[in-house]
């Protein structure tokens, strides 16, 4: 009993028996080793795996034929309008632009009254017409601001009421913006005295929406995007489309001359109505 083997021990149990005990350290577990045909075949299932699942997915989420096509009556009409447009006699190889415009430019043709023809204008046409049915269509309820442009459609197209009225509505607001000096005898008397340019812009755009000289606007900030902010700029055009057209010479004398006519043609409507001489003498070129 007094003896002891390696790594083992005799301890006394109750009652004089007893039992033996290992005493020496547990051996360290091996850790695995992969080798390099287990990794490979590892990484085939996982890509085979990751594949069957995204089978899985495209085919749960795979539309039929049918359902890709869009059968709506818009889709429709725009498909029937891209074929009668394009011209498939043409090789694309050879002229892609006759191919898919060459329809177009058979079937349309630019209208005297315009410079340029496209599918915009079409539109745009398409889209007055739609605008003129909502203007004349009388809808209990409607906002205040469709009331209001109503009000503005049917003052432009009442022309009984626009012939019957005249010049006056023109003659009223020749006061409030301070008068046209050419038509009115004693300008410098009644307003040249208190005149004043900034004035007169000053009224056009807050009353009638007319920017003179000086262009401005609301707009978002250009350092800040979260601020509004006025802008001020030139005043783009004047009345004709070019700098040059203002110096009556050259390709541009015609529409020149023209404009000034018009003013005179203007100038002498009012002072007509107004009971004042008219000057039928007077140049063109002189205003």
């Amino acid at each position: 009993m007094g003896t002891e083997k390696l790594g083992e021990s005799l301890q006394p149990a109750a009652e004089g028996t007893f039992s033996m005990v290992e005493t020496a350290p547990p051996k360290s577990a091996k850790k695995p080793h992969w080798t390099s045909l287990e990794i490979g075949l590892i990484t085939i299932v996982s890509l085979l795996f990751i594949v069957i699942v995204a089978l899985i997915v495209l085919f749960a989420t795979q539309k039929t034929d049918d359902e890709r096509i869009c059968t709506t009556a818009d889709c429709t009409r725009s498909a029937s309008r891209l074929l009668e447009n394009m011209d498939p006699k043409v090789n694309p190889c050879e002229n892609f632009y006759e191919y898919a415009c060459g329809g177009w430019l058979k079937k349309n043709i630019i209208p005297e009254t315009s410079s340029r023809y496209s599918t915009f204008d079409i539109l745009r046409d398409e889209l007055e017409v739609v605008l003129k049915g909502v203007l004349e269509r009388s809808v209990p309820g409607e906002a205040s601001a469709l009331t209001k442009a109503k009000t503005l459609y049917r003052s432009c197209t009442n022309e009984s009421q626009i012939e019957k009225r005249e010049g006056t509505p023109l003659l009223d607001m020749l006061p409030d913006v301070f008068e046209w000096p050419i038509a009115e005898d004693n300008w410098d008397i009644a307003y040249g005295t208190t005149w004043r340019l900034e004035d007169a812009i000053a009224r056009l755009n807050e009353k009638y929406g007319t920017q003179v000289l000086v262009n401005f606007f609301i707009g978002t900030d250009d350092k800040d995007s979260n601020s509004h902010i006025i802008h001020f700029d030139q005043q783009t055009s004047l009345g004709l489309l070019f700098r040059d057209s203002y110096a009556c010479n050259g390709p541009y004398t015609e529409p020149c001359r023209a404009y000034v006519q018009f003013m005179i043609d203007v100038a002498t409507l009012i002072r007509t109505d107004r009971s004042l001489l008219v000057n039928e003498t007077r140049d063109s070129r002189g205003g």
